[in-house]
Order: C-alpha cells, then structure tokens, then sequence
C-alpha cells in the first residue's frame, strides 16, 4: 500500500508499530523498504529506525 499523505503514512506506521509482535519486526522493515521508499520520504520512517 502507497499513502502520498504524509500524515496518512505517520498514521498508519504508528499503528503498525503499535501492533506488530516483535517477531514481525524485520518483515515489517522489508516490507516497507520493498515500496520504494525515496530520501524525501525516508524521514516519516525515521523514528522507528527504517532506513
């Protein structure tokens, strides 16, 4: 899923992270590394350590 609101994405990544089991974490990072995330962007995922 592509969000191009910015608060959309910060929306949605906290609740990802808010719900995700700690065993699901390096999928997560592969799924949203796998999106195409651009150096604009990169900065929404930041506070959780997506880079």
């Amino acid at each position: 899923m592509k969000l191009s609101n910015p608060i959309q994405r910060a929306s949605f990544l906290l609740n990802v992270i808010e719900n995700m089991k700690s065993d699901d974490f390096l999928t997560v990072v592969d799924d949203f590394r796998s999106l195409g995330i651009t150096a604009q962007r990169r900065g929404d995922y930041s506070m959780c350590g997506l880079r």
